[in-house]
């Protein structure tokens, strides 16, 4: 399954309903710098894509992986913490 086949619906409502912040409670990072047009946020997998990755389900469909339900945007700082602390992030917190 590639990371990038991601429609551009599924993007659009994630965007969307970000409201241009990181997800992470309490992180008031942007992502989007709307003078710049840069985009600084991560579109991230809550169950990871690769056998190994954060959170991967091996029993979870492959063609869901993708969805919006499995993608949040984070900051890139707030991305790695999620990743790498998997005992605090899990799939459902």
């Amino acid at each position: 399954m590639s990371r990038t086949i991601i429609s551009q619906k599924t993007l659009k409502v994630l965007f969307a309903r970000s409201c241009n912040q990181c997800a992470f409670p309490g992180c008031t990072a942007t992502i989007v710098d709307p003078k710049e047009d840069v985009v600084y946020g991560e579109v991230c997998h809550i169950e990871g894509v690769e056998p190994g990755s954060a959170r991967h389900n091996p029993q979870r469909d492959p063609g869901t992986l993708n969805d919006g339900d499995n993608l949040i945007l984070l900051c890139e700082r707030h991305h790695k913490v999620v990743d790498s602390d998997l005992r605090t992030y899990t799939v459902q917190s």
